[in-house]
């Protein structure tokens, strides 16, 4: 017991010396604003590599043509300029290795931080870190840059090997320059989420014009976990995150998001604007919880190890211009369980090719509808599978399904300003339970049957109801069965129906 209560004592003694002496050396100024300059130095001399400096006077301090190297650092309310030429090192603290408060670092020269057994650069209280030359940041057991003030990034910025988050913004963060994230991971516990590459959240406003690089150490990780404002204008690319791009609030992308081999995941509110490009690969896009997605540009989504897109629990997607699809293994766009809608607006185009299973899948109360283009050629089983609510008012293309162009088991319309084309399938369109015809639609080189249906078809026109345009269903005999209405369907034709 009394060794207990001995290492006890001994223990609060230790952290009572080490708070007395927190600081081996402190700024004084007593000269000139020059951190070279041992007349500055409470200790008379310039700090070493074993020193806890602080910095409190108020004082701009300027490392010219000089490259200390120290333990930590504390600025306090006041000002630390690193020079074109000069550069500050800060190794092996436990701590915080450069902590900013209420103050102001303007680097143009290279400031280095590496083994730091805690967050190696905190920017907090209304402080200022602007970076207009390089900072080197590797081997951290916690965050990389924790900041909850405002950092600007006109240089290079380079953070290896940080063990929690490469950077934790809940402010400002503005990247003009290149920003480069690698290996950053949860050492002790790699099957827990939480770590990214880029943690922007709280009021965070995170812009990036310039270029950002992040490679995780881990595959189940996030490589962005934005749960704030993030506007993306210049090149971001993410590589090997499980979440490669995390959107639970704002994202705004006019530049270039690429995400190689991890998904992009959002449940806020994201747009691909005028410009934009955001390519997927080896992965997908999931809208989910609430989330809206705005495709207005260009998106890319290649070799697909899933779906390509999958909305889910009330997610949602609207596309104005451009999105290709290619080499997906399993479903082109799947729009699942819980009032799901995507919309390929007018004037809106989606390519499909190589597509393992289904080209666009509706479940139960889903909703896709189309008044663009969608192209779909090269599926594994059928180009468009209905079990909810498709409606058609502008031009489908099916080239080569592997089994059926069409299957609907749900609620189809097109409307007469759509056309559906058909063609190279076992069978072209199969109907389980309501479809209803409005447009054009021709079926071709199918090689066991054009259009089978099982329970309700209608063709639209003037003979149904003389407020009605005809619609108009040409099949082309291919030496196969054109067409067939099983005993107990019904098969109504008010416009045009043509077997050629």
């Amino acid at each position: 017991m009394k060794n207990i209560y001995g290492l006890l004592i001994a223990g609060i003694l230790l952290i009572v010396s080490s708070l007395e002496a927190q600081y081996s050396i402190e700024w004084i100024g007593a000269k000139n604003e020059l951190w070279e300059e041992p007349d500055n130095w409470s200790e008379g001399r310039v700090p070493n590599d074993s020193d806890l400096v602080l910095i409190d006077t108020g004082d701009t301090v300027i490392v010219k043509a000089f490259h200390p190297i120290i333990n930590s650092l504390d600025l306090i309310q006041s000002g630390l300029v690193i020079s074109a030429g000069s550069e500050l090192t800060i190794e092996e603290c436990i701590g915080v290795a450069c902590d900013l408060s209420g103050a102001y670092l303007k680097n143009q020269g290279r400031l280095r931080i590496f083994g730091t057994q805690g967050d190696a650069l905190a920017n907090r209280n209304g402080s200022e870190l602007l970076n207009q030359g390089e900072i080197i940041i590797l081997e951290v057991t916690n965050e990389g840059i924790r900041n909850l003030s405002k950092l600007i990034n006109n240089g290079s910025l380079v953070i290896e090997d940080s063990r929690y988050r490469g950077i934790y913004n809940t402010d400002s963060l503005i990247n003009n320059g290149d920003i480069i994230i690698r290996d950053f991971s949860n050492s002790t516990d790699p099957t827990q989420f939480g770590d990214a590459g880029i943690f922007n959240g709280g009021s965070g406003h995170f812009i990036n014009t310039g270029n950002i690089e992040l490679k995780s150490g881990e595959d189940n990780i996030y490589g962005i976990d934005n749960r704030a404002n993030l506007y993306n204008r210049g090149s971001l690319s993410i590589a090997q995150a499980f979440e490669a791009f995390t959107n639970r609030d704002s994202l705004f992308n006019s530049g270039e998001i690429v995400c190689n081999g991890g998904r992009l995941l959002s449940s806020g509110f994201a747009t691909n604007d005028t410009g934009g490009l955001i390519r997927i690969l080896r992965s997908g896009i999931v809208v989910s919880n609430g989330g809206g997605f705005e495709n207005r540009s260009t998106m890319v989504i290649d070799s697909s190890s899933n779906s390509a897109m999958t909305l889910s629990n009330g997610g949602s997607f609207d596309n104005y211009d451009s999105i290709y699809m290619e080499r997906v293994r399993v479903n082109g766009i799947s729009i699942g369980l819980g009032i799901n809608t995507f919309t390929n607006r007018s004037g809106g185009t989606i390519e499909m090719r190589k597509i393992g299973i289904l080209g666009v899948s509706t479940i139960a109360d889903g909703v896709f509808e189309n008044d663009g283009t969608l192209n779909i050629s090269n599926v594994g089983n059928i180009g468009i599978k209905n079990d909810g609510i498709t409606r058609n008012r502008g031009d489908i293309t099916i080239d080569s399904s592997g089994l059926i162009g069409i299957t609907n088991r749900g609620d189809f319309v097109t409307f007469i300003t759509s056309s559906i084309s058909i063609s190279n399938s076992p069978i072209g369109l199969e109907n389980y339970e309501v479809f209803v015809h409005g447009g054009d639609m021709t079926l071709f080189d199918y090689s066991e049957m054009g259009l089978l249906n099982n329970d309700r078809f209608i063709i639209t026109g003037s003979s149904l109801s003389p407020s009605l345009i005809n619609g108009s269903l040409r099949i082309i005999q291919n030496n196969a069965t054109p067409f067939e209405s099983t005993i107990g369907s019904l098969f109504e034709v008010g416009g045009d129906f043509l077997i050629e």
